[in-house]
């Protein structure tokens, strides 16, 4: 996405995103200097960026005539309003242009006005390409409208390309045969999409929020609609401590604020308590649910008048009169905003009685709580364990954020214990610059081995090799297996994690071992480190030893009634599968792995999944669907974080490209692999392999030959160098972090 960023809150100079766009526009302005006409029509909701694409080409292009003008509601019934601002950018008068308009009939004159124009333009042409801009082509005044759509179709082999931007909700004004000519061979229509969460962390950065966590990102984009005039907005408005917070509530801007409080002054007392009840149960809402909640009699006449008022609509979602939803997020939060503390307690404590949902249920007590609440604190505890053991590690940090919260006053012990617990499920939802964030309070901590192990796991997962082995050694010694056998499960699982990154199979082995004799059965701990037992022994060469074991594990789940979530030993299972050469088993296995990752939020493995199918599938010769997996995979890391698994990455998804010959791409995802003589050996092996790779694809042998030196010299060598492992059979570091098969694959 791409965005310049005009707002009076900042600065004029700044574009983030919207590659596509641009790259549109200038192809359009490209073929309107090889003497084609175009016609250009940019939409979008208001806000979203449609001047500020205009005004970034233009700033590329400085040799260019310029007529612009702008529709303004209040003119819109001034006739030839637009026209004449366009037309004080050339040497025709006034009186020149409009010395007809006398003479002709009402219909006749934009006819008039029109031949003027064309001339004028043709004559301006003659010396430089011309670009005409009408912004909010909605409010220009219709006989303007006319007079350009008539100087537009007679523009033939002539360097002029007509810009005209307008709001989406009101296309229907603009006449038709404009339209027809923003389109097929002799223009575009381009409609602008929302921001999305990638582009936030340099939109803040220019606006004083120097990190934000992907969770912050996410909610400010769906508050916003993804609308960059709204997410600037906020930026500027909201105290930048705020963005610190997990899932932070947002307010509505200021000025959106003002008007919906207008909106909110006119309605019956019924309405707006049907409105207030809404806002605080959350969508979409029932419209049972909201009588009970409102306490309104004539809910359908309430209804009615929110509708009327622009407040609430209809939800998609629901047959009839059954949901409700907002117009707008942010209308929903300027609602919420204007409600006295009274009132809230009010109605969440009203909404927590009738929703079903326990997680939603819980988010209302909590909402209308006050602390200490030792009940509430329990509960949530109780609910985040459960959160936890299926996986589902952003509900169970929110939930222990908010014990922490309501604990304050029963001791720092319990607050801190939670605090923890929160900062662990924050690096479990992938989240990584959220949970630094919070990481800093726990530094201050008393260090036990949970503590310890805690901030060992971020230290892994950001690639600081040095820092996660001192902290996960302090951990271990720590640690006491009959005082609390799960702590120490914990400490063991991460200890072979991090030796994974270290690519020593034995200690992977050991770790794994003694994390799966100290935990349960139902404790998703033992899966995962069930899943890096199997990748241990595939490491030191016993491919055949590692696939036994998770078949084991599968049989074992299967018989379970509620069994945790499998998809680490799935994940696997077909990276094994992958190693042993056996592309087909092994990217169905991943592709299901993938999926079950993603949705329930599991980062890190699912990066690995995405990483491994991107190999199994160049390796069948289906390029096209490899590059899909291995952009999810860079998508992730970039947005959570996770460092050490950057190079294995970058190194999947420059493999079609080098394969193609796309050298530019080819060599970005290369140097994004690059790794430090410090980092991970597994990092530093995916970095040179990417090197190789490139180079090999480009037929140069000493190239590949000095990309696989830094590998050469790696003093830990268990699992670089390849060892016999049976028959016909090996496993190195070199195949287990990138296949061979991929060296060979088939051509697409």
């Amino acid at each position: 996405m791409l965005l310049l960023i005009t707002s009076t809150v900042g600065r004029s100079d700044l574009f983030i995103g919207r590659a596509v766009e641009r790259e549109v526009l200038r192809f359009e302005l490209a073929a309107t200097r090889a003497g084609s006409p175009r016609v250009v029509l940019i939409e979008g909701p208001a806000g979203i960026g449609k001047s500020a694409l205009i005004d970034h080409l233009l700033l590329d292009e400085p040799d260019l005539t310029l007529l612009r003008a702008a529709g303004e509601l209040w003119e819109a019934s001034v006739a030839f309003g637009v026209v004449d601002q366009l037309m004080r950018s050339t040497k025709v008068s006034r009186a020149r242009l409009f010395a007809d308009r006398e003479r002709s009939l009402p219909a006749e004159e934009p006819v008039g006005v029109g031949r003027r124009v064309l001339q004028a333009i043709e004559d301006l042409e003659a010396t430089s390409p011309v670009v005409v801009v009408v912004d909010d082509a909605h409010w220009a005044d219709l006989d303007s409208l006319r007079a350009l759509l008539f100087v537009t179709r007679r523009l033939v082999d002539t360097r002029v390309l007509t810009l005209l931007a307008q709001r989406t909700e009101a296309a229907r004004r603009l006449p038709e045969g404009l339209r027809r000519l923003a389109g097929g061979r002799t223009g575009r229509t381009v409609e602008l999409a929302p921001l999305v969460a990638a582009d936030v962390p340099d939109l803040a950065d220019r606006y004083g929020v120097p990190v934000i966590s992907s969770s912050a990102a996410h909610r400010l984009c769906e508050h916003t609609n993804g609308n960059p005039l709204h997410m600037i907005t906020l930026l500027a408005e909201v105290p930048t401590d705020r963005w610190k917070g997990w899932e932070p509530v947002l307010p509505a801007p200021r000025s959106f604020t003002a008007q919906v409080a207008r909106q909110m002054e006119v309605c019956s007392p019924a309405t707006r308590r049907l409105v207030e009840s809404a806002a605080v149960l959350g969508e979409p809402a029932t419209l049972s649910d909201l009588v009970e909640i409102a306490g309104v009699e004539d809910i359908v006449a309430a209804l009615d008048e929110a509708i009327e008022l622009d407040l609430l609509r209809l939800s998609d979602a629901e047959p009839g009169l059954g949901g409700v939803t907002f117009v707008h997020p942010l209308v929903r939060a300027a609602v919420y905003g204007r409600l006295g503390p009274v009132r809230l307690v009010e109605l969440h404590l009203a909404a927590a009685r009738l929703v079903e949902d326990e997680a939603a249920a819980l988010r209302h007590r909590v909402k209308a709580a006050t602390p200490p609440d030792p009940e509430l604190v329990a509960q949530l505890s109780v609910f985040a364990r459960d959160r936890a053991a299926v996986g589902a590690w952003a509900a169970a940090a929110s939930a222990f954020l908010e014990a922490a919260r309501l604990s304050r006053g029963r001791g720092r012990q319990d607050r801190e214990h939670l605090l923890l617990k929160a900062v662990d499920a924050m690096i479990g939802a992938g989240d990584l610059a959220q949970a630094e964030v919070f990481a800093e309070e726990v530094v201050g901590f008393q260090p036990n081995a949970m503590s310890q192990a805690t901030m060992g796991y971020l230290a892994v997962l950001r690639g600081r090799l040095g820092e996660a082995d001192k902290l996960l050694k302090a951990a271990w010694e720590s640690a006491d297996e009959a005082g609390d056998p799960g702590v120490t499960a914990v400490v063991c699982q991460r200890l072979a994690l991090h030796s994974v990154g270290r690519l020593q199979g034995g200690e992977v082995v050991k770790w794994s071992r003694r994390a799966i004799e100290l935990s349960s059965r139902e404790d998703p701990v033992r899966v995962e480190a069930e899943a890096l037992l199997g990748l241990g022994l595939g490491l030191q060469g016993d491919l055949a030893g590692g696939l036994r074991s998770y078949e084991s594990v599968v049989a074992e789940l299967s018989g379970m009634t509620t069994p945790p979530p499998d998809e680490p030993v799935t994940m696997a299972t077909g990276w094994l599968q992958l190693v042993d050469e056996d592309v087909v088993g092994a990217r169905a296995l991943l592709e299901t792995a993938a999926a079950g990752l993603f949705s329930a939020g599991t980062v890190r493995i699912a990066v690995w999944s995405y990483v491994w199918l991107a190999h199994a599938d160049f390796a069948l010769g289906a390029w096209d669907d490899a590059t899909a997996p291995a952009s999810r995979a860079v998508s992730l890391l970039q947005e959570s974080g996770h460092e050490w698994l950057r190079p294995l990455a970058h190194l999947a998804a420059m493999l079609v490209p080098a394969a193609r010959g796309e050298w530019i791409a080819a060599e970005q995802h290369a140097q994004l692999a690059v790794a430090q003589p410090d980092d991970y050996e597994l990092m530093q092996v995916a970095s040179g392999l990417a090197h190789a790779h490139l180079a090999f694809a480009r037929a140069d042998h000493d190239g590949v030959l000095r990309a696989l030196e830094p590998v050469a010299k790696l003093t830990v060598r268990q699992g670089v160098d390849e060892r016999d492992s049976g028959p016909g059979r090996t496993s190195t570091a070199t195949r287990w972090s990138a296949p061979d098969v991929w060296t060979r694959p088939r051509s697409s």
